[in-house]
Parts: structure tokens; C-alpha cells; sequence
């Protein structure tokens, strides 16, 4: 694309001009630097340039003046919209032609989604000058805005943005805000302001109202992020943080693989963006354990304590019970669930085993009813004759007659099962323990000597 006018030819052109017309301007006190801005204009529709003198005014040769407008729609697409030409009547009313501020357009162009539209101006009189003689009786304030130019908009059917700007393109093109008063180079700055023309609605910033979790949760479990704000529409969320996120640009976002620690929502719009953090924690499940304070294998009437390791609540199974420790005396596989920080986890099993009491049954081998000085042999199946009333050593009172007469000699896996209790080498005492070591203890013996009578 060709440049719309040659910057080396516009300044050496400005500065003879100026030269020629005015000598005395030369030696004028000239402003330190000229401003532009862009605003809404009095009639719909329109907008007005606006110039700023600063440090002094002025009322000789506007030698150049070129800026260019941007303009898109709202949301970011091309504008169907057209720009007028740059009508200066207000600041030069005349019917006379005036060669003071005379303001020409180039053509639009388009380059990605903006269309530009350039005005140049190359004043050969005064600005003071009467109008017959090409001048506007006017001048630029001292450090006051004045309007110099009303530009008109058209086939403004949405919300349209426009900006004096100076980008990639204009600068590439030759087309970005400059001045000369007089010859000499006093461009300014560019005001930021932006002219929205068309059915707009004012853009309200977004503003986060709330950010929150479900924190605290348990390893394993899903995250809830939940985020409200305000601000003009459409407004996008974006979450942030350590997981997998499903749903991660809508204000409810769901995390998986989630850890303690920070989580950060980025909330915009048109106007702008804004973020808030939200704290996260993250607690380990349980692992507990259970240790066994003795042997998990006994006979009937004995007992073994199951201590789980330490948490918050506990719940055995089977049994229910809610302490650290249960005393077991039934068989079963026994497991807890312990509770911490609202998170459980469940140990492994332990297996108990609580073998019955041996039950011997005997048959006499003659009447059981009989005179002093008679006798019954109880014989069956390798059953030895006993006495009818055998005594503990201690001579403590008998059990009863299954429990003092012995098991039959077959029944070795009886006496292997049991083997560990006891060594033989101890007297019972009165408990059931004791009691079933003893009955282990006769069986041995009773094995020993198969063809005698064991008397104590």
C-alpha cells in the first residue's frame, strides 16, 4: 500500500508555506506540543476533534495536522459502518474557501478486524487571518480543548468503537498524529478516550462477588470450585491449579487429582479482567492397622485384645464397637474403620480361631449302681479303664465326669492342635486355660499308657 501522503514532502511543504506567509510567525513564542482527542459529538452519530495547545496559544499556520481514526464493532468483528469527511465549520465558519484547516480523508481501509480512515490537513494561512483571506478568525487556546472538526458516522447498526489511535498499521503507513505549527514538529499525545456510537450498553467491569470450594476433602475425592461475578455480559471464566479440570471455563468447574494448596479463577469481560484465589486442602485417607496383644488361636473361655492404631473415631466389625481396643472371644474375621479429619479408611482383616473345649462321652462296662467294694470298668473304642472318681493333683473338686475322663486314643489331631498350650511340665490352676492345657496334659499321658490305668 502506497502512503497516503509522503511525510518527507508534508513537513518540507508545511515549512515553506509557513515561511513565505509569515516571517513574524517564525519568531512567535509556539506551544510546546499540541493533544488530540476524539469525542461523542453534539448530534448522534457524530464525533468531534479536539485540539489541545499547550504552553501558549496559537493563531498562525497550522502547517500540518494528520490523525487517523480505528473503529470496530463491540464484539471484536468488522464494522459495516462508513466514516464522513471532517466538516470544520465550527471552528471556521466561513463561506469563503479557507485554506487554514483544510481537512481531507483518505480512503477506508481495512486491515484484520479494524477499518481505518486517515485525515490530513496542510493550512497555508492563518488560522487569525480574516475569512476572505483564507483564515478563520480563530485560534488555539492556551492549554484548553477546542473543537476543530465534526466527523459523521453512518450504517451504524450495532455497537461500534472508535479511537484516534497510533498502532502497527498506521505507523507502517504513515499514518499516525502529527502537528507542525508554523513548520516546526509539536505533535503531542493521543487522548485515550474511545467514542462508542450505535445501540450500546455501557460496560460495566467484572467483579468477582464469590470464590469458593468444597474444601476440605478426602484423598480420591472430586474438588466443587464455584465462582459468581458481576460486570456486563458475556463474562468468562477460566480455573486454574493442580488436577484434572472438567468444565474448567464455566464458573462451576469440578477437579479430579486435586492437592492442597491454591486455586486461582480469572473472570473478564470487554472492560477488562480481574482474578481471585481460593484456598484448598486436601486430607490423606486412614490407613490403619490392627496389632493383636497375644495369640489369635485359644480355646473356648479365652480372650485376645485387638488395638487398632490411632484416629478420630473408630467402628469394629464385626461387633460395632467404637473404641481403640475390643477384647475378642469368638471366632471371626475382625476389621476397623478408622476416621480422621472426616476421611476413613479400613484396615486389613485379623482372623481369630477359638476351639471348643474336648467333650468326651463314656459308657460303663457294667451296672452303675452297685454295693461298697464293687466296680464299673468304662471301656469304648480305646477308652482305658478309669476311676470313677479321678482327682485333679491338687486335689481340688473334679469337673465332672466328661470332663475327667479323656478322649479316645484316634483323636490325634486333637492333640496336635492343642500341643501348643501346653508343655506338660505345669499343674493347672482353676481356670478355664489352665483347664484345657490340663485335659491336653492327661491325653498325653493317657497315650503313654495305653494298657494301664491312669490313676493321680
Amino acid at each position: 500500500m502506497k502512503n497516503f501522503f509522503p511525510s518527507s514532502w508534508a513537513r518540507t511543504c508545511a515549512f515553506l508555506v509557513g515561511t513565505i506567509l509569515s516571517v513574524s510567525a517564525l519568531k512567535a513564542q509556539l506551544p510546546t506540543s499540541v493533544d488530540i482527542d476524539l469525542v461523542p459529538g453534539s448530534v448522534t452519530n457524530t464525533m468531534d476533534v479536539k485540539l489541545r495547545s499547550n504552553g501558549a496559544s496559537f493563531a498562525e499556520v497550522l502547517s500540518t495536522l494528520t490523525f487517523t481514526i480505528r473503529y470496530r464493532n463491540q464484539d471484536g468483528t468488522l464494522s459495516p459502518a462508513t466514516l464522513g469527511g471532517a466538516n470544520t465549520t465550527a471552528f471556521c465558519p466561513t463561506d469563503d474557501i479557507q485554506t487554514a484547516i483544510p481537512l481531507g480523508a483518505s480512503a477506508t481501509v481495512t486491515d484484520a478486524t479494524y477499518k481505518y480512515r486517515t485525515y490530513n490537513g496542510f493550512g497555508s494561512s492563518q488560522l487569525q487571518a480574516i475569512y476572505g483571506d483564507g483564515g478563520c478568525l480563530a485560534s488555539l487556546p492556551a492549554d484548553a480543548w477546542i473543537t476543530v472538526a465534526t466527523i459523521t458516522a453512518s450504517s451504524v447498526s450495532v455497537c461500534t468503537n472508535f479511537s484516534i489511535v497510533n498502532d502497527v498499521f498506521t505507523g507502517a503507513n504513515n499514518r499516525n498524529y502529527y502537528v507542525s505549527l508554523n513548520g516546526a514538529a509539536r505533535t503531542g499525545v493521543i487522548d485515550a478516550n474511545q467514542v462508542d456510537l450505535g445501540p450500546c450498553v455501557t460496560c460495566i467491569p467484572a467483579q468477582i462477588t464469590g470464590a469458593t470450594s468444597n474444601s476440605p476433602i478426602c484423598a480420591g475425592s472430586t474438588l466443587n470450585l464455584n465462582a459468581t461475578a458481576t460486570g456486563t455480559a458475556p463474562l468468562t471464566f477460566l480455573w486454574s491449579g493442580t488436577g484434572t479440570f472438567t468444565n474448567g471455563g464455566t464458573a462451576n468447574a469440578t477437579v479430579s487429582g486435586a492437592a492442597t494448596g491454591t486455586y486461582n479463577v480469572a473472570v473478564s469481560n470487554a472492560c477488562g479482567n480481574v482474578n481471585q484465589n481460593v484456598s484448598v486442602t486436601v486430607n490423606p485417607l486412614p490407613t490403619p492397622t490392627i496389632s493383636a496383644g497375644g495369640p489369635t488361636t485359644f480355646c473356648a473361655g479365652g480372650s485376645v485384645t485387638l488395638t487398632s492404631t490411632a484416629g478420630g473415631s473408630y467402628l469394629w466389625s464385626p461387633g460395632g464397637q467404637t473404641t481403640q481396643a475390643i477384647s475378642v472371644t469368638s471366632s471371626g474375621t475382625y476389621s476397623v474403620q478408622v476416621t480422621t479429619n472426616g476421611c476413613s479408611g479400613t484396615s486389613a482383616g485379623t482372623t481369630v480361631t477359638v476351639n471348643p473345649l474336648p467333650t468326651p462321652t463314656i459308657s460303663g462296662g457294667g451296672p452303675t449302681t452297685f454295693c461298697a467294694g464293687g466296680s464299673v470298668t468304662f471301656d469304648q473304642h480305646g477308652w482305658r479303664q478309669l476311676p470313677l472318681e479321678p482327682r485333679w493333683p491338687d486335689h481340688s473338686s473334679d469337673l465332672g465326669d466328661v470332663q475327667r475322663h479323656l478322649q479316645r486314643t484316634s483323636d490325634d489331631q486333637w492333640l496336635q492342635r492343642h500341643e501348643r498350650w501346653y508343655d506338660g511340665n505345669s499343674e493347672p490352676s482353676s481356670d478355664t486355660h489352665d483347664l484345657c492345657r490340663w485335659s491336653y496334659d492327661l491325653l498325653r499321658r493317657w497315650k503313654r499308657n495305653a494298657d494301664q490305668h491312669i490313676r493321680w
